[in-house]
């Protein structure tokens, strides 16, 4: 009984705990005024003329990331010309592997050049 009576108090306090609270200082002030009404007004636009310059800058940044991907684009076309190159002459004949000794002859076929610091 008495445990009942416990959990009945306690659920009576927590629903009327946020009635028993203090109004906010702005509640219940009434209608805002014409100047009020104006300020926010002014504020609205403001904010809507921010938003509209963020897009539009938002709309130059996507234009100049279309152009830089033209460019990687040729670039690639470039690379691609690089590759074809690199394959000729990979198919010519080096006339310098058939001089020298056997051991030479094998180190020229495996050899990379100094200035090619990455694996190709």
């Amino acid at each position: 009984m008495k445990t009942t009576l416990i959990f009945f108090f306690l659920a009576i306090f927590l629903v009327s705990s946020p009635a028993l609270a203090e109004k906010p200082d702005w509640a219940g002030k009434g209608k805002p005024s014409v100047e009020q009404k104006k300020a926010h007004n002014s504020a609205m636009e403001a904010k809507e003329s921010i938003r509209n310059d963020v897009e539009e800058e938002r709309e130059k940044g996507e234009k100049v990331k279309t152009e830089k991907e033209m460019k990687l684009k040729k670039q690639g076309d470039e690379v691609k010309g690089l590759e074809k190159q690199k394959a000729k002459k990979s198919e010519q004949v080096q006339k310098e592997l058939d001089k020298g000794s056997e051991q030479g002859q094998e180190a020229r076929e495996t050899r990379k050049k100094w200035w090619r610091f990455w694996g190709e």
